[in-house]
């Protein structure tokens, strides 16, 4: 037992020092210049906003004089293929842990970086302005088009349908032990009628994610169960998201990829104030419950 503490302590210690000496290297590397060291977060939607918001400075010349440096867990949460499209504007490096923190390095930089960030973005709406940072090559729309010959010609293009699962926050999270409330996540049988609605309309209705446990029982070519297909991998999340119409949302991280490829995104649901993102225009909220100031009771949509 204290021979398997003590290494495990001694794990740890080779991972501070190697992520050290990762960082240090680069930021050696590129002294003469201001960086800026920014850690993408565990959380797959949060990840996507941070490499967006940046790209959108960027394009904008708000990071002119700035190195950026993207700082990488190495965690199966991340989509690769996406970062991977990232890596022509941005200087990523993987560290074994999130034990490296940012006041070793360039606080003050942060800081004015952070500033620009939320400045910015209160006065003008950057993403209006940007281009999509995300070029899909030849082979990949080749891709994509395999894909869609698994649906009816007469079609009106796609919806992302994508539904908060808990047992994908009890399998994959390392916060899983929190008291989630049950209000933070979606029964896709409430969603029935709605996904009925877009079918009837022709629209072809995917829906994504990597942990889905409740199932409907839908016979229509319109439908597809992405979640539980044999095409569920990082390149496709990044195809059928680029090439969707929209996305239909309770707020799950994958539809921030909406503001990427700028598709509109609809929230079924708000979970805080929050979780609204205002720095993206075509959006809607529609929340689960409100409180009715004319009839003075709670009621909901």
């Amino acid at each position: 037992m204290f021979t398997k503490i003590l290494m495990n302590k001694f794990i740890l210690i080779f991972k501070i020092i190697y992520d050290l000496h990762i960082i240090f290297i680069y930021y050696l590397i590129f002294k003469k210049r201001k960086n800026s060291f920014i850690y993408l977060s565990d959380r797959f939607g949060q990840t996507i906003s941070t490499l967006n918001n940046l790209y959108n400075l960027k394009e904008n010349n708000y990071l002119k004089n700035y190195r950026i440096f993207i700082i990488k867990y190495n965690s199966n949460l991340y989509n690769n293929y996406l970062i991977k499209k990232y890596k022509k504007y941005f200087i990523f490096i993987n560290i074994s842990s999130f034990l490296i923190f940012d006041k070793f390095f360039n606080i003050k930089n942060n800081t004015e970086l952070k500033n620009i960030f939320h400045h910015e973005y209160s006065i003008i709406n950057l993403n209006k302005k940007t281009s999509i940072p995300v070029k899909f090559s030849k082979i990949e729309k080749e891709k994509f088009k395999k894909f869609m010959k698994l649906f009816p010609k007469d079609n009106n293009g796609i919806i992302c349908f994508s539904l908060k699962d808990k047992d994908y926050y009890l399998d994959k999270y390392f916060y899983n032990d929190k008291n989630w409330p049950e209000h933070y996540f979606g029964d896709i049988n409430k969603y029935v009628k709605a996904i009925e609605y877009f079918i009837k309309n022709k629209f072809i209705v995917v829906r994504v994610g990597k942990i889905t446990t409740n199932q409907i029982n839908i016979e229509s070519n319109y439908y597809f169960d992405y979640s539980k297909s044999e095409y569920q991998s990082d390149v496709y999340d990044i195809l059928i998201a680029g090439n969707c119409n929209f996305f239909f949302s309770n707020g799950t991280g994958y539809d921030r990829l909406g503001e990427i490829f700028k598709k509109p995104i609809f929230h079924c649901g708000i979970r805080n104030y929050l979780s609204i993102h205002n720095y993206f225009p075509d959006q809607i909220w529609l929340p689960y419950n409100y409180y009715s100031e004319n009839i003075k009771k709670k009621s909901y949509f």
